[in-house]
């Protein structure tokens, strides 16, 4: 295997022609094993950044000020003071309502069982409605609905809350004078409205109704009490009082959707980033309530019968974002984990009269779709988080949104989701396998490569030594036979 010379006569022994070929054979495949190895693992990244909009270099992200900001020319601080959130502004104004209402309770100014309001009370109201900036400048998505149950037993717990309300319009009282108790307000304005549902709202405002009874309104208020109200020829029930505090905005009939519209897809709109991240729009709520009028079971007998052809994308369903118009309203279905459930309540109304959203992300590999559902994931019998699943529903549009610490967008589909189903994916996840595979390859060439190299190692240091051995048992020979010829010759 090892001989002592190569080439020129020399000392040091070099390998077999066959041994070299060896240890290049398994050096080129360790390396090949690795690269292929490590390809694997990254080569999905690069695609992902390289496929992101804008890739590239990222800016460093919008500047953090501190306690003290930056200086100005003579070395002053700037000190930059975060201004209150929504929700911090609402909480101070609804402390401050509730304060002040509770102080007319006390008085006996203010009572539920009474059929008119104290003028004291309503000019307080008023004021604050009117002319506290803290409550006008807060948008309508903070303002909260009623616990109606809750509130007809205990009133004193939502009082002083800012409350929005929406229903058809029943009833419009003639304006009565309200002089010279309130800067700027002479008349008020009555209304009634009954909510889907059958509860009655008393509203009170400083300036005309522009609507008439029959319409679908939404109104934003404080509510200040209950007091009963006896509709046409009905019983006398308990009515929620409110003091109007922004414009009258308009609500929507109940309907129940039973047939998709392709039609509706002209009103989708995702050109620019502001109409993509947005989801308020008419043909969302319609096709949301589509599958919830549908319901579960109601799609899942559909669904067996054939009725829904699907496009199936797999692991994978980026290509719903690249081509959204092939694939709008049409039924989908993608797999993957579903992760990062969030429950939105709605306060105000849509065109589907649907009253909570329940969104998530479904997680593939690299990369993301956005879940609606109409009713709770629990309802779907799944683990969130952990069941690998098959996610069934309606492609709606291409949805873009800015992740956390983030500079640019995503672009990745939503779907309305009518079934979620946890798959067994111990025999499909080839991918994964083959990487393990890989991996486990070229930790065995690793050891192989080694103990090959340190069995020549061993192999050349006992050659050395039979050689030094043989070498000096040839040297003493040739001295000892080169002594006897000497003496024979004399």
């Amino acid at each position: 295997m090892i001989t002592p010379f190569s080439g020129r006569r020399r000392l040091t022994p070099g390998l077999d022609p066959s041994e070299k070929r060896k240890l290049w054979f398994f050096a080129v495949l360790f390396v090949l094993v690795l690269a292929i190895f490590l390809v694997a693992q990254i080569w999905p990244r690069m695609v992902g950044q390289a496929e992101k909009p804008g890739g590239g270099a990222r800016s460093s992200g919008p500047l953090k000020v501190g306690v003290a900001g930056r200086e100005t020319e003579d070395g002053r601080s700037i000190f930059k003071l975060k201004p209150p959130s929504p929700e911090e502004k609402r909480a101070m104004a609804e402390d401050d309502l509730q304060s002040m209402l509770g102080e007319f309770v006390a008085k006996g100014k203010l009572m539920d069982s009474r059929d008119t309001d104290d003028s004291d009370v309503l000019a307080k109201l008023l004021d604050q409605a009117v002319w506290n900036y803290r409550i006008t400048s807060i948008p309508d998505l903070h303002y909260r609905r009623l616990r109606e149950g809750d509130t007809e037993h205990d009133p004193d717990r939502d009082r002083g809350r800012l409350v929005s309300a929406f229903g058809k319009l029943v009833e419009i009282s003639e304006p009565e004078p309200f002089p010279d108790r309130v800067k700027g307000v002479e008349k008020l304005y009555r209304a009634v409205l009954v909510t889907a549902e059958g509860r009655y709202y008393r509203i009170l405002r400083t300036t005309p109704i522009g609507h008439r009874p029959g319409d679908w309104i939404q109104v934003y208020g404080i509510f200040y009490r209950t007091r009963p109200y006896t509709p046409p020829g009905g019983k006398p029930v308990t009515s929620f009082c409110l003091v109007l505090t922004r414009e009258i905005g308009k609500a929507y009939p109940p309907v129940r959707i039973t047939k998709i519209d392709p039609a509706w897809a002209k009103e989708v709109k995702e050109a620019s980033f502001d109409e993509a991240h947005r989801i308020d729009e008419r043909p969302f709520w319609l096709l949301m309530n589509y599958v919830k009028t549908m319901g579960l079971d109601g799609y899942r007998k559909r669904r067996a019968a054939g009725e829904f052809p699907f496009e199936d994308c797999g692991a994978l369903a980026k290509r719903l974002a690249d081509l959204p118009g092939d694939f709008r309203f049409r039924f989908v279905a993608a797999e993957g984990r579903i992760t990062a459930p969030f429950v939105d309540v709605l306060e105000t109304d849509n065109p589907g009269k649907i009253k909570r959203l329940d969104s998530a992300f479904l997680v593939q590999r690299e990369y993301l779709v956005r879940l609606v559902s109409p009713r709770p994931w629990s309802r779907y019998g799944f683990r969130v988080g952990e069941d690998y699943v098959r996610v069934e529903g309606i492609f709606y549009k291409k949805w873009k949104y800015v992740p956390r610490n983030r500079d640019e967008a995503y672009e990745i589909p939503l779907i309305i989701v009518t079934d979620v189903k946890p798959i067994d994916i111990s025999s499909r996840d080839w991918g994964q396998l083959l990487q393990w595979v890989f991996g486990g390859a070229a930790a065995v060439l690793v050891v192989v490569f080694f103990f090959l190299a340190f069995r020549d190692r061993k192999q050349v240091a006992d050659f050395r030594r039979r050689y030094r051995r043989d070498k000096e048992g040839r040297r003493n020979a040739r001295r000892g036979g080169g002594g006897e010829e000497s003496r024979e010759e004399s």
